[in-house]
């Protein structure tokens, strides 16, 4: 969605309301596309806080880095990023391989630095015999096989090694509207040409989450199937006990003329009105819990949401199998107690 502003009021406004969605919801890379297009389109100047280099790189003319309290580098964007000013900063934005040399001289416009025993040759002026710090990065590294060393590459180091492991990275691509993603993917496919190469849509790429998403929490539903059956032997523990002390009640019940049929059914109705209360107490605990780690925890600790989706159906059938259950433990606990004969349950207070 792009936005359109007609005033500088409507301008700012609708910048300021997507730079509060881009902090909220983790900074998507459509939110961050187009508030950069507002920013650049209506020239608005703005200070932006973040701890984000996506959002950096995307959003910033300028930049400046700045650690333990310290304004340690100010620059455009580009040379903050591919010339960081020390090894703090080259580690911030995210250079992970940094190794030590010597500088040897300098010759036709460029430095030559002694690193393990091997000679690299640098772009920075240095003074010979200075012991420097050389920042790698993985994007300007270029891998080939060692016969296609001498013609494929203009670089000037070449350096030996062997693949140690592989990391699966990835990348989003976000189309213009006109564009149609399966065809898309075929263009890349045969551009690049290669067979670790995998090519997703949003929608499959979101059915992968959601399966991962349930296989991580399906312990969750043998916790909830413990819950259950530790709730219900709590309830045949209660209604049991509650039934031996109401002994000599029962007696009397009889005595005035209830029924054993009567006195169960009086136990079924108490048992089935607990039930309900705690039924009760626990969606209304369980819908606060649930909004809670939606609305709050989920975007605050992953970045990331969900749309709430209560399952009626299986709430209800639910609701029912534990009232059923109840009713029936209830009942079964109170067998014991109606069955001792009337006479001997009340002897106890003549």
């Amino acid at each position: 969605m792009r936005w359109r502003s007609r005033s500088p009021e409507e301008t700012r406004a609708a910048a300021r309301e997507l730079a509060e969605e881009v902090g909220e919801s983790g900074a998507s890379v459509a939110l961050i596309g187009d508030l950069g297009a507002i920013l650049r389109e209506d020239r608005i100047t703005t200070v932006i806080v973040t701890h984000h280099r996506g959002e950096a790189q995307a959003l910033a003319d300028r930049v400046a880095v700045l650690l333990g309290g310290r304004l340690c580098q100010l620059d455009e964007t580009a040379r903050v990023f591919q010339a960081p000013a020390s090894e703090d900063v080259a580690r911030f934005v995210g250079v992970e391989t940094i190794v030590t040399g010597r500088v040897l001289g300098r010759e036709a416009g460029v430095t030559r630095v002694e690193v393990a025993g091997r000679i690299l040759e640098v772009a920075t002026p240095v003074d010979t015999g200075v012991r420097v710090r050389l920042a790698i990065r993985p994007e300007d590294v270029t891998l080939a096989l060692p016969d296609e060393r001498g013609g494929t590459s203009s670089a000037r180091n070449a350096l030996g090694g062997s693949v140690a492991r592989i990391t699966v990275t990835d990348a989003g691509v976000w189309l213009k509207p006109g564009y149609v993603a399966s065809r898309v993917i075929a263009e890349l496919r045969a551009q690049i040409e290669s067979p670790a190469v995998e090519f997703a849509e949003i929608g499959e790429i979101r059915e992968i989450s959601l399966r991962i998403f349930d296989r991580s929490f399906a312990v969750t539903y043998v916790l909830e199937i413990a819950a259950i059956v530790i709730g219900l032997i709590g309830i045949a523990a209660t209604f049991s006990s509650q039934a031996i002390a109401r002994t000599r009640e029962f007696g009397m019940l009889r005595h005035i003329g209830l029924t054993r049929r009567q006195i169960l059914h009086m136990l079924a109705f108490e048992g089935a009105l607990l039930t309900a209360l705690a039924i009760a107490v626990g969606l209304v605990t369980g819908l606060v819990v649930s909004i809670v780690l939606i609305e709050v925890i989920n975007p605050q600790s992953f970045s990331w949401t969900m749309d709430f989706n209560a399952p009626q159906g299986l709430i209800a059938v639910l609701m029912m199998a534990l009232m059923a259950a109840a009713v029936a433990t209830a009942v079964l606990a109170g067998r014991r107690a109606v069955s001792i004969d009337a006479v001997r349950a009340v002897s106890e207070d003549w």
